[in-house]
Protein backbone atom coordinates (compact mmCIF):
# COMPACT_ATOMS: atom_id res chain seq x y z
CA UNK A 1 0.00 0.00 0.00
CA UNK A 2 0.97 3.35 -1.19
CA UNK A 3 2.60 5.98 1.53
CA UNK A 4 -0.21 8.44 0.08
CA UNK A 5 -3.02 5.49 0.78
CA UNK A 6 -2.14 5.06 4.63
CA UNK A 7 -2.27 8.40 5.34
CA UNK A 8 -5.36 8.93 3.38
CA UNK A 9 -6.66 6.47 5.80
CA UNK A 10 -5.60 7.05 9.08
CA UNK A 11 -5.92 10.95 8.34
CA UNK A 12 -10.12 10.44 8.13
CA UNK A 13 -11.80 12.41 10.56
CA UNK A 14 -14.92 11.36 10.77
CA UNK A 15 -16.02 10.46 14.48
CA UNK A 16 -15.38 7.06 13.43
CA UNK A 17 -12.87 6.37 10.51
CA UNK A 18 -13.93 3.33 8.82
CA UNK A 19 -11.64 2.98 6.16
CA UNK A 20 -13.21 2.99 2.44
CA UNK A 21 -16.77 1.71 3.28
CA UNK A 22 -18.75 2.83 6.26
CA UNK A 23 -18.72 6.21 8.53
CA UNK A 24 -20.60 5.52 11.95
CA UNK A 25 -21.16 9.10 13.33
CA UNK A 26 -22.75 9.67 16.99
CA UNK A 27 -23.01 12.80 18.82
CA UNK A 28 -22.57 13.64 22.41
CA UNK A 29 -25.58 15.64 24.27
CA UNK A 30 -24.98 14.16 27.97
CA UNK A 31 -22.39 15.17 30.86
CA UNK A 32 -22.48 11.92 32.75
CA UNK A 33 -20.75 10.19 29.59
CA UNK A 34 -17.19 10.83 28.26
CA UNK A 35 -16.51 10.33 25.18
CA UNK A 36 -12.52 9.45 23.97
CA UNK A 37 -11.56 8.66 20.51
CA UNK A 38 -8.18 7.41 18.62
CA UNK A 39 -6.95 5.90 15.67
CA UNK A 40 -4.90 3.57 14.56
CA UNK A 41 -3.04 1.22 11.56
CA UNK A 42 -3.41 -2.43 11.68
CA UNK A 43 -4.46 -5.45 9.42
CA UNK A 44 -3.45 -3.68 6.25
CA UNK A 45 -6.27 -0.83 7.04
CA UNK A 46 -6.86 2.11 9.55
CA UNK A 47 -8.39 1.30 12.68
CA UNK A 48 -10.63 3.16 15.31
CA UNK A 49 -12.25 3.17 18.83
CA UNK A 50 -14.57 5.32 19.91
CA UNK A 51 -15.64 4.97 23.58
CA UNK A 52 -18.20 6.45 26.09
CA UNK A 53 -17.72 5.88 29.68
CA UNK A 54 -18.30 6.28 33.23
CA UNK A 55 -16.04 6.68 35.92
CA UNK A 56 -12.96 7.41 33.28
CA UNK A 57 -10.22 10.21 33.44
CA UNK A 58 -8.67 10.82 29.70
CA UNK A 59 -5.40 8.95 30.57
CA UNK A 60 -7.61 5.79 31.27
CA UNK A 61 -9.81 6.04 28.27
CA UNK A 62 -6.25 6.36 26.09
CA UNK A 63 -4.76 3.20 27.95
CA UNK A 64 -8.03 0.97 27.55
CA UNK A 65 -8.06 2.58 23.36
CA UNK A 66 -4.35 1.62 23.30
CA UNK A 67 -5.12 -2.07 24.63
CA UNK A 68 -7.84 -2.23 22.27
CA UNK A 69 -5.63 -1.77 19.19
CA UNK A 70 -2.95 -3.46 20.91
CA UNK A 71 -5.70 -7.00 21.28
CA UNK A 72 -6.09 -6.24 17.36
CA UNK A 73 -2.19 -6.26 16.28
CA UNK A 74 -1.57 -9.17 18.36
CA UNK A 75 -4.41 -11.27 16.74
CA UNK A 76 -2.74 -10.49 13.44
CA UNK A 77 0.82 -10.61 14.19
CA UNK A 78 0.60 -13.89 15.38
CA UNK A 79 -2.30 -15.84 14.31
CA UNK A 80 -4.32 -14.22 11.45
CA UNK A 81 -1.57 -12.61 8.84
CA UNK A 82 -0.63 -14.45 5.71
CA UNK A 83 2.65 -12.06 4.88
CA UNK A 84 3.83 -12.04 8.95
CA UNK A 85 6.50 -14.58 9.28
CA UNK A 86 5.60 -14.47 13.07
CA UNK A 87 1.40 -15.75 12.83
CA UNK A 88 -0.12 -19.32 12.98
CA UNK A 89 -1.20 -18.85 9.55
CA UNK A 90 2.44 -17.68 7.92
CA UNK A 91 3.55 -20.93 9.38
CA UNK A 92 0.89 -23.47 8.22
CA UNK A 93 1.01 -21.52 4.82
CA UNK A 94 5.33 -22.22 4.42
CA UNK A 95 5.08 -25.96 5.71
CA UNK A 96 6.88 -28.63 4.12
CA UNK A 97 4.90 -30.75 1.69
CA UNK A 98 3.30 -34.16 3.42
CA UNK A 99 2.73 -31.85 7.48
CA UNK A 100 -0.95 -32.38 6.52
CA UNK A 101 -1.97 -32.68 10.27
CA UNK A 102 -1.90 -29.03 12.51
CA UNK A 103 -2.61 -28.32 16.02
CA UNK A 104 -4.23 -24.78 16.18
CA UNK A 105 -4.63 -22.15 18.48
CA UNK A 106 -8.40 -21.39 19.66
CA UNK A 107 -8.78 -18.14 17.91
CA UNK A 108 -7.80 -19.75 14.76
CA UNK A 109 -9.83 -22.93 15.01
CA UNK A 110 -12.83 -20.38 15.49
CA UNK A 111 -12.10 -18.32 12.76
CA UNK A 112 -11.42 -21.20 10.65
CA UNK A 113 -15.06 -23.06 11.50
CA UNK A 114 -16.91 -19.57 10.79
CA UNK A 115 -15.17 -19.22 6.96
CA UNK A 116 -15.54 -22.88 6.50
CA UNK A 117 -19.32 -22.74 7.35
CA UNK A 118 -19.35 -19.56 5.10
CA UNK A 119 -18.44 -21.52 2.59
CA UNK A 120 -20.65 -24.40 2.38
CA UNK A 121 -23.47 -22.58 2.54
CA UNK A 122 -22.92 -20.24 0.16
CA UNK A 123 -21.32 -23.16 -2.56
CA UNK A 124 -17.77 -21.94 -2.04
CA UNK A 125 -18.74 -17.82 -2.68
CA UNK A 126 -16.34 -17.54 0.23
CA UNK A 127 -13.00 -19.19 -0.04
CA UNK A 128 -10.14 -19.28 2.42
CA UNK A 129 -7.92 -20.83 0.16
CA UNK A 130 -8.35 -18.92 -2.76
CA UNK A 131 -5.07 -16.62 -1.90
CA UNK A 132 -3.30 -18.14 -5.48
CA UNK A 133 -5.75 -17.02 -7.51
CA UNK A 134 -5.95 -13.51 -5.73
CA UNK A 135 -2.04 -13.63 -6.14
CA UNK A 136 -2.54 -14.56 -9.85
CA UNK A 137 -4.71 -11.32 -10.04
CA UNK A 138 -2.63 -8.83 -8.37
CA UNK A 139 -5.28 -6.05 -7.56
CA UNK A 140 -4.37 -5.36 -4.18
CA UNK A 141 -0.80 -4.40 -4.85
CA UNK A 142 -0.90 -2.95 -8.39
CA UNK A 143 -0.18 0.92 -7.84
CA UNK A 144 -1.32 1.75 -11.44
CA UNK A 145 -2.66 0.35 -15.05
CA UNK A 146 0.58 0.25 -16.44
CA UNK A 147 1.41 -2.48 -13.19
CA UNK A 148 -1.47 -4.63 -14.14
CA UNK A 149 -1.75 -7.20 -16.33
CA UNK A 150 -4.74 -9.64 -16.72
CA UNK A 151 -4.08 -12.94 -16.36
CA UNK A 152 -3.84 -15.55 -19.01
CA UNK A 153 -6.26 -18.60 -18.98
CA UNK A 154 -3.30 -20.73 -18.24
CA UNK A 155 -2.39 -19.15 -14.79
CA UNK A 156 -5.96 -18.72 -13.89
CA UNK A 157 -6.56 -22.45 -14.09
CA UNK A 158 -3.29 -23.66 -12.37
CA UNK A 159 -3.94 -21.09 -9.54
CA UNK A 160 -7.74 -22.49 -9.13
CA UNK A 161 -6.24 -25.72 -9.05
CA UNK A 162 -4.67 -25.08 -5.72
CA UNK A 163 -7.56 -23.50 -4.27
CA UNK A 164 -10.19 -25.38 -2.65
CA UNK A 165 -11.66 -25.07 0.98
CA UNK A 166 -13.40 -28.46 0.35
CA UNK A 167 -9.82 -29.83 1.18
CA UNK A 168 -9.80 -28.46 4.44
CA UNK A 169 -11.24 -29.84 7.76
CA UNK A 170 -10.88 -29.83 11.06
CA UNK A 171 -10.75 -32.88 14.01
CA UNK A 172 -10.36 -32.56 17.61
CA UNK A 173 -9.17 -29.45 17.05
CA UNK A 174 -6.31 -29.93 14.35
CA UNK A 175 -6.58 -28.70 10.73
CA UNK A 176 -6.41 -31.05 8.04
CA UNK A 177 -5.28 -29.41 5.19
CA UNK A 178 -3.93 -31.07 1.34
CA UNK A 179 -0.40 -30.16 -0.23
CA UNK A 180 -0.36 -26.81 -1.63
CA UNK A 181 -3.38 -25.32 0.11
CA UNK A 182 -2.79 -22.26 1.66
CA UNK A 183 -5.25 -19.76 3.76
CA UNK A 184 -5.99 -16.34 4.01
CA UNK A 185 -8.96 -14.97 6.00
CA UNK A 186 -9.19 -11.13 4.23
CA UNK A 187 -12.66 -11.80 3.86
CA UNK A 188 -13.23 -12.95 8.15
CA UNK A 189 -10.27 -11.88 9.70
CA UNK A 190 -11.42 -8.10 10.42
CA UNK A 191 -14.57 -9.15 11.69
CA UNK A 192 -13.46 -11.39 13.82
CA UNK A 193 -11.33 -8.83 15.25
CA UNK A 194 -14.16 -7.35 15.93
CA UNK A 195 -15.43 -9.91 17.94
CA UNK A 196 -12.51 -9.91 19.88
CA UNK A 197 -12.94 -5.96 20.68
CA UNK A 198 -16.65 -7.00 21.90
CA UNK A 199 -15.13 -9.47 24.30
CA UNK A 200 -12.48 -7.24 26.17
CA UNK A 201 -14.88 -4.05 26.17
CA UNK A 202 -17.22 -6.38 28.22
CA UNK A 203 -14.87 -7.02 31.26
CA UNK A 204 -14.57 -3.23 31.81
CA UNK A 205 -18.22 -2.16 33.37
CA UNK A 206 -17.00 1.40 32.84
CA UNK A 207 -17.33 1.55 29.11
CA UNK A 208 -21.19 1.92 28.29
CA UNK A 209 -20.40 2.24 24.57
CA UNK A 210 -18.28 1.68 21.83
CA UNK A 211 -17.82 2.10 18.32
CA UNK A 212 -14.75 0.21 16.75
CA UNK A 213 -13.61 0.38 13.21
CA UNK A 214 -11.45 -2.62 11.14
CA UNK A 215 -11.32 -1.28 7.67
CA UNK A 216 -14.89 -1.58 6.03
CA UNK A 217 -16.08 -3.37 9.50
CA UNK A 218 -17.62 -2.18 12.47
CA UNK A 219 -19.49 -3.24 15.79
CA UNK A 220 -21.24 -0.73 18.14
CA UNK A 221 -21.53 -1.78 21.87
CA UNK A 222 -23.86 -0.46 23.96
CA UNK A 223 -25.56 3.17 23.60
CA UNK A 224 -23.86 6.57 22.54
CA UNK A 225 -23.65 9.60 25.42
CA UNK A 226 -27.37 10.52 25.17
CA UNK A 227 -28.27 6.96 25.74
CA UNK A 228 -29.45 6.62 21.98
CA UNK A 229 -28.99 4.17 19.33
CA UNK A 230 -25.94 4.76 16.90
CA UNK A 231 -26.74 6.07 13.70
CA UNK A 232 -24.33 4.25 10.77
CA UNK A 233 -23.93 5.90 7.42
CA UNK A 234 -23.51 3.44 4.04
CA UNK A 235 -20.35 4.67 1.62
CA UNK A 236 -21.80 5.69 -1.14
CA UNK A 237 -19.91 3.40 -3.88
CA UNK A 238 -19.79 6.58 -6.40
CA UNK A 239 -18.58 9.27 -4.30
CA UNK A 240 -15.42 9.62 -2.22
CA UNK A 241 -14.45 8.85 0.97
CA UNK A 242 -16.41 10.08 3.60
CA UNK A 243 -19.46 10.17 1.29
CA UNK A 244 -22.77 8.00 2.21
CA UNK A 245 -26.04 7.05 0.27
CA UNK A 246 -27.79 6.22 3.34
CA UNK A 247 -28.30 6.15 7.01
CA UNK A 248 -28.43 2.93 8.97
CA UNK A 249 -29.98 3.49 13.11
CA UNK A 250 -28.17 -0.20 14.91
CA UNK A 251 -27.97 -0.63 18.90
CA UNK A 252 -25.33 -3.35 19.31
CA UNK A 253 -24.28 -4.75 16.11
CA UNK A 254 -21.44 -5.79 13.47
CA UNK A 255 -21.73 -4.03 10.36
CA UNK A 256 -19.42 -4.91 7.34
CA UNK A 257 -19.63 -3.62 3.65
CA UNK A 258 -17.93 -5.35 0.70
CA UNK A 259 -17.60 -3.31 -2.97
CA UNK A 260 -16.21 -3.29 -6.33
CA UNK A 261 -15.14 0.64 -5.83
CA UNK A 262 -12.55 -0.65 -2.43
CA UNK A 263 -9.67 -2.32 -4.45
CA UNK A 264 -9.81 -2.26 -8.28
CA UNK A 265 -7.59 -1.29 -11.23
CA UNK A 266 -8.69 -0.15 -14.59
CA UNK A 267 -7.22 -1.79 -17.30
CA UNK A 268 -8.26 -0.70 -21.48
CA UNK A 269 -11.51 0.81 -20.66
CA UNK A 270 -12.72 -2.10 -17.68
CA UNK A 271 -13.00 -2.41 -14.29
CA UNK A 272 -11.20 -5.16 -12.47
CA UNK A 273 -12.21 -5.54 -8.95
CA UNK A 274 -10.07 -7.38 -5.97
CA UNK A 275 -13.38 -9.60 -5.05
CA UNK A 276 -13.07 -12.87 -7.18
CA UNK A 277 -14.79 -15.36 -8.43
CA UNK A 278 -13.39 -18.55 -7.90
CA UNK A 279 -16.40 -20.53 -10.78
CA UNK A 280 -15.27 -17.90 -13.23
CA UNK A 281 -11.80 -16.88 -12.05
CA UNK A 282 -12.34 -13.40 -12.52
CA UNK A 283 -13.64 -10.56 -10.43
CA UNK A 284 -17.45 -10.92 -9.93
CA UNK A 285 -20.00 -9.74 -11.93
CA UNK A 286 -23.11 -9.97 -10.04
CA UNK A 287 -24.59 -6.73 -11.01
CA UNK A 288 -24.27 -4.77 -7.60
CA UNK A 289 -21.80 -2.37 -6.44
CA UNK A 290 -21.76 -3.24 -3.28
CA UNK A 291 -23.51 -5.36 0.14
CA UNK A 292 -23.72 -4.12 3.54
CA UNK A 293 -24.18 -7.00 6.20
CA UNK A 294 -25.28 -6.97 9.41
CA UNK A 295 -24.96 -10.16 11.27
CA UNK A 296 -24.89 -11.51 14.89
CA UNK A 297 -20.85 -11.67 14.99
CA UNK A 298 -17.94 -9.66 13.23
CA UNK A 299 -16.40 -12.67 11.23
CA UNK A 300 -19.86 -13.58 10.05
CA UNK A 301 -20.63 -10.08 9.05
CA UNK A 302 -17.15 -10.02 7.22
CA UNK A 303 -17.40 -13.21 5.49
CA UNK A 304 -21.10 -12.65 4.13
CA UNK A 305 -20.59 -9.38 2.46
CA UNK A 306 -18.03 -10.68 0.40
CA UNK A 307 -19.80 -14.20 -0.41
CA UNK A 308 -23.16 -12.13 -0.69
CA UNK A 309 -21.29 -9.94 -3.73
CA UNK A 310 -20.03 -12.60 -5.17
CA UNK A 311 -23.71 -14.49 -5.46
CA UNK A 312 -25.77 -11.00 -5.85
CA UNK A 313 -29.18 -10.41 -4.30
CA UNK A 314 -31.42 -13.90 -5.59
CA UNK A 315 -29.09 -16.39 -3.94
CA UNK A 316 -28.36 -14.19 -1.29
CA UNK A 317 -31.44 -14.31 0.23
CA UNK A 318 -32.03 -17.15 1.96
CA UNK A 319 -28.49 -17.29 3.20
CA UNK A 320 -29.46 -14.26 5.22
CA UNK A 321 -32.35 -15.84 6.54
CA UNK A 322 -30.07 -18.93 7.47
CA UNK A 323 -27.70 -16.64 9.75
CA UNK A 324 -30.27 -14.41 10.93
CA UNK A 325 -28.52 -11.68 9.11
CA UNK A 326 -29.74 -8.57 7.36
CA UNK A 327 -28.65 -6.51 4.05
CA UNK A 328 -28.52 -3.43 2.56
CA UNK A 329 -27.94 -4.07 -1.96
CA UNK A 330 -26.63 -1.35 -3.82
CA UNK A 331 -27.09 -2.06 -7.75
CA UNK A 332 -25.00 -1.40 -11.09
CA UNK A 333 -28.06 0.71 -11.94
CA UNK A 334 -28.43 2.57 -8.34
CA UNK A 335 -31.22 0.67 -7.47
CA UNK A 336 -31.07 0.00 -3.48
CA UNK A 337 -32.56 -3.59 -1.55
CA UNK A 338 -33.25 -3.85 1.84
CA UNK A 339 -34.18 -6.89 3.84
CA UNK A 340 -37.44 -6.98 5.78
CA UNK A 341 -35.58 -6.54 9.20
CA UNK A 342 -34.05 -3.53 8.62
CA UNK A 343 -36.38 -1.81 6.09
CA UNK A 344 -37.58 0.71 9.15
CA UNK A 345 -34.32 1.41 10.22
CA UNK A 346 -32.42 2.72 6.97
CA UNK A 347 -32.98 5.61 4.70
CA UNK A 348 -31.64 6.88 1.49
CA UNK A 349 -29.72 10.40 2.14
CA UNK A 350 -28.68 10.85 -1.09
CA UNK A 351 -30.93 11.55 -4.66
CA UNK A 352 -29.11 9.25 -6.75
CA UNK A 353 -30.26 6.01 -5.20
CA UNK A 354 -33.72 5.03 -5.32
CA UNK A 355 -35.76 1.61 -3.71
CA UNK A 356 -36.02 -0.96 -5.55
Amino acid sequence: MSKDRIKSLLGITAMVAAAATIIAVSYITGQKKREYKSYDFAMGTALSADIYTVGMNEAEEKTFNDRIFQEIKKLDTNVISWRTPASEVYKINNRKNGYNDIALSSDLKELTEISLDIGEKTNGALDISLRPLLNVWGIEDAESESDFKVPDNASLVLARSKCGFEDLNIENGRLHIKDDLILDFGATGKGYALDKARLFLKQNNKIKGAVIAVGGSIMTYGTKADGGPFVVGIRDPEGNEGDVMGILTVNDAFISTSGSYEKYIDKDGKRYHHIIDRDSMYPAESGLKSVTVIAPNGALSDGLSTALFILGIDKSLPILEYYHSEAIFITEDDKVVVTSGIKDKFSLSSERYRFE
